[in-house]
């Protein structure tokens, strides 16, 4: 049986080895039985490493006078260890380490050897009486209070005799109150490659963090401890109190320049582990950047704590846009049970408005044009519909004495530039000074107010009176100076009224016949009437009657009457 397994532990072995013995040199004679293999050989050797030469695939081994160089193919190393067998390099040689060598020729006499290379080589025979190796199957474990943990130690190898393996117990877990297990030993029986170290794990109702038993392997008899000597289970509490979690507020709001948006997640009582919930982004704003940054995720509260963020970034792009809504839905919660607040709507509200305001600051009409609108503009098309207050003031008089139009608000539709405010002019029968109505624009939403936030329109009054002459003839001798010429108005005006009148006729004036010069006239406000004062000069000439004529034109808040001409007749008295 030992044959059988030596045969197939280093059949890999055998396969370089019949390589290298197709190099042998012909006059070679028959190589001899190396018993640990089954395979034959010309000579073995075991010595120390002196040199390592990757680039030329030798080695140099030995010290002193007599060295030898070993030739190798450089590219199969055997390594047998306890468990397996493996090829390399030279490159996993190591220099002052002691080599094997399984020698297929010897060229050039006893300086240069060719050999199959083996490290830290044992044979079949040394194999068989290695101890086994004792360890931990696993290197950690865990489980919930109410568990029964399995801290399973394994041997390499069965044994004809029992193996006594001893333990000490530590972590950060009590002995006392949170599991049974003294420091002891462990006995695998003979036959046997596996133990069991007996934890038992106290299920209390103490609320706690995850603790820790560590077990560490210190000796052991009738085997070698290996590498695996520390198995650590970790004992997760099963007695947590099963809190709420939601969010605490369902809503809020924020411009796109704020940068950041939080919506907290809160539990009703801290517990001892984390409690994770996840959740899922939507809305109709644009995420991945364009509007928000925020992907599907999962949400955790440490232990202990009962509140946590989930926060999307926000960006401040430059488009005008309408509000728009990020929507964060919890789902699948783990260490708590849910609120009924598990749906989130952040929305954000745009700050790149069109500016708006009036296209003029003033404008103004007859009270017989009944209808007016005065024009509402943005600065640039919006996808927004945009809104503006309006208030009403000026020197007219509202509720249909002047005009009718209430304060209000003025909505200008997505898409849009202009909107229009409306009002209708009381065309009355009142000779009136001109009115105003003025419009005051406030408290956008959606734009931005623009520098013409204020319109006046001015009611220009058309119920002016007349203005004409008292009578259209007048005369007398050129002894009567002045001549009072009367100018009427048809109603004593709101305003007050001027006539321009030029002066004609046959008479000369200049201080000749009579003194006026073209002038105008004034009305005062309240008033009917006036007088052009004109001037006789008394000659001691002889002449025949003559004219002063006054022609009235180009009167203000007034119209002209039918008697706009007044001729006045001198006689002479000499």
């Amino acid at each position: 049986m030992k044959k059988i397994t030596s045969l197939i532990a280093f059949g890999l072995i055998f396969a370089n080895i019949f390589a290298f013995s197709a190099v042998a040199q012909a006059k070679e004679k028959a190589p001899k039985k190396v018993p640990e293999f089954g395979i034959s050989s010309v000579k073995q050797m075991t010595d120390e490493i002196a040199e390592i030469n990757t680039a030329e695939n030798f080695i140099t081994i030995g010290k002193g006078k007599n060295p030898k160089k070993v030739l190798t193919t450089g590219t199969v190393i055997i390594k047998a260890t306890e468990t397996s067998t493996q090829t390399g390099t030279l490159a996993d040689l190591v220099k002052g380490e002691k080599v094997h060598l399984w020698v297929s020729k010897k060229p050039g006499g006893n300086k240069t050897i060719q050999a199959l290379i083996i490290t830290q080589f044992l044979g079949a025979k040394a194999l068989a009486s290695q101890p086994p190796v004792a360890q931990f199957t696993l290197s950690s474990s865990q489980g919930l209070e109410n568990a029964t943990p399995s801290l399973a130690v394994s041997l390499s190898k069965a044994t004809t005799g029992d193996v006594k393996i001893s333990y000490t117990v530590s972590g950060t877990a009590s002995g006392t109150t949170d599991y049974s297990l003294a420091n002891g030993n462990l006995i695998i029986a003979a036959g046997q490659t596996t133990g069991i170290i007996p934890l038992i794990i106290a299920n209390d109702t103490v609320q706690e963090s995850e603790e820790t038993v560590i077990v560490t392997l210190t000796a052991v008899t009738g085997a070698t401890l290996g590498a695996q000597k520390i198995h650590t289970y970790t004992i997760k509490d099963d007695d947590q109190a099963t809190g709420t979690v939601g969010f605490s507020t369902t809503s809020s709001s924020g411009a796109e320049n704020v940068s950041s948006a939080s919506f907290p997640v809160t539990l009703s009582v801290a517990a001892t582990q984390p409690v994770l919930i996840d959740y899922t982004v939507s809305g109709t704003a644009t995420g991945g950047g364009t509007d928000f940054s925020l992907s599907n995720g999962t949400a955790t509260i440490s232990a202990g704590q009962t509140t946590t963020n989930i926060i999307a970034n926000i960006v401040d792009d430059t488009t005008i846009e309408s509000a728009e809504t990020i929507i964060v839905t919890l789902s699948n919660p783990r260490g708590a049970t849910f609120t009924s607040s598990i749906v989130y709507t952040y929305t954000i509200t745009d700050n790149d408005n069109a500016n708006i305001g009036f296209g003029s600051a003033n404008s103004a009409g007859s009270e017989a044009t009944t209808s007016m609108s005065i024009p509402v503009t943005l600065s640039t098309v919006s996808t927004k519909e945009a809104k503006v207050n309006y208030a009403v003031t000026g020197t007219a008089t509202g509720s249909g004495t002047d005009y009718t139009l209430a304060n209000g608000t003025l909505t200008i539709p997505a898409g849009q530039t202009t909107a229009n405010i409306a009002f209708t002019i009381v065309n009355d029968t009142l000779d009136e000074i001109d009115e105003t109505v003025i419009l005051t624009l406030s408290a956008p939403i959606d734009a931005t107010l623009g520098a013409t936030a204020v319109h006046t329109y001015t009611i220009q009054d058309n119920d002016n009176p007349t203005v004409q002459f008292s009578s259209a003839t007048g005369s007398g001798l050129e002894s009567v100076t002045p001549v009072s010429i009367a100018i009427a108005v048809s109603a004593a005006p709101a305003e007050q009224v001027q006539v321009t009148y030029t002066v004609t006729g046959t008479a000369t004036g200049g201080g000749t016949d009579y003194t006026l010069a073209n002038g105008t006239a004034t009305i005062a406000v309240g008033q009917t009437t006036t007088n052009i004062p004109l001037i006789i000069v008394e000659d001691a000439l002889v002449d025949a009657a003559e004219t002063v004529i006054v022609t009235l034109s180009s009167p203000t808040n007034s119209t002209l009457g039918s008697t706009t001409v007044y001729t006045y007749t001198i006689t002479d008295n000499d």
